[in-house]
């Protein structure tokens, strides 16, 4: 495995796929993809995400706002 890690609340694996051809560093990606989280006993997902991020007070210390689909590729 790399020594960095990067956890979307999104399946961005095609995403970060076509990038990393297109930056020519895709022999250096690994990805993989869960439905489904838990640590413990807790398998409640809004739960865990929320543990893991905390997104309203991201969205309210950048002024963005919260959003339920995942990013797209910009040109």
């Amino acid at each position: 495995m790399q020594s960095g890690l990067y956890v979307h609340a999104f399946d961005i694996s095609d995403f970060v796929r076509q990038l990393a051809t297109r930056l020519g560093i895709a022999d250096s990606v690994a990805s993989f993809a869960t439905r489904s989280i838990a640590v413990g006993t807790n398998l409640d997902d809004r739960a865990m995400v929320a543990r893991c991020w905390p997104l309203d007070d991201l969205a309210n210390r950048t002024g963005s706002s919260r959003t339920n689909s995942p990013p797209t590729a910009r040109n």
